[in-house]
């Protein structure tokens, strides 16, 4: 996930709650360590799937809608 370049940081535990409540909403997400940083946050998310393409589809879904239900995300993009 990728910040605007004036968005404030916001704290690691802020993301990786976004996160957390956003995989509720899917099946096959495991695991999730996120870090923030200025540039946004890195992190991984551990999913079963039955394919790269799917786990990563499904990746970008929980990032999506983690940054859709989050305020202090707001202008936020998630990406492969």
């Amino acid at each position: 996930m990728t910040s605007p370049h004036d968005a404030p940081v916001p704290a690691d535990v802020t993301v990786a709650t976004a996160l957390h409540t956003a995989t509720r909403f899917y099946e096959g997400p495991e695991h999730v360590r996120v870090h923030g940083s200025r540039a946004g946050a890195r992190g991984v998310m551990f999913v079963i799937a039955p394919n790269p393409d799917t786990a990563r589809d499904l990746c970008l879904a929980v990032c999506a809608r983690a940054i859709a239900g989050t305020p202090e995300l707001t202008g936020w993009f998630a990406h492969a």
